[in-house]
């Protein structure tokens, strides 16, 4: 965006913008544990102890370091426990097969089961009491595009048709 070689960018809210930026607030959707059905979780109840007893995936993503959950994110941090262990990938498909094919949780936003194929023998369970996050999702884009009449009728466009994919899909919209 700042090279100009983007104009727009839809990402997991970052800690900060520069002012050089013009962001809008897309929706959010609230972070669940996934798990295999059947797995003890599902008829166990979860808790942070009940968590700490099982490997944990953490789904990397590039700039997840600059997103907002990750600055305090109690949730994949009090998941990990270092005698278990934790697999790491980029790859969202690899990290659901684990899920279904052995006893890993995975902090994840609840949104992920909704592509039925993706998601087939998968649970999303509640977080632990005492945990509200959400991820947040932004519309970023570069002040240089704010007097653009072409650029303007598409950030509107792209902001009703996210409003309409939201609703559809469980994310929350944000006020």
């Amino acid at each position: 965006l700042r090279s100009g070689d983007l104009d727009f960018a839809i990402h997991v809210e970052h800690a900060g913008y520069g002012e050089e930026f013009r962001v809008h607030s897309l929706g959010s959707n609230p972070l669940a544990v996934l798990a295999r059905q059947g797995h003890p979780l599902v008829d166990r109840g979860i808790s942070w102890e009940a968590l700490a007893d099982y490997p944990a995936i953490r789904l990397y993503i590039s700039d997840l370091d600059q997103a907002e959950i990750s600055r305090n994110s109690e949730a994949f941090a009090r998941v990990r426990n270092p005698q278990l262990g934790t697999f790491e990938t980029s790859h969202l498909l690899t990290a659901l097969e684990v899920l279904r094919n052995s006893d890993y949780v995975m902090p994840a936003p609840s949104y992920l089961l909704r592509n039925p194929a993706a998601s087939e023998g998968i649970a999303a369970l509640p977080m632990p009491q005492g945990n509200q996050q959400a991820f947040r999702y932004m519309l970023v884009s570069h002040h240089r595009s704010d007097q653009s009449a072409l650029h303007s009728w598409f950030r509107e466009r792209i902001l009703a048709s996210i409003g309409e994919i939201g609703e559809a899909s469980g994310i929350q919209p944000v006020a």
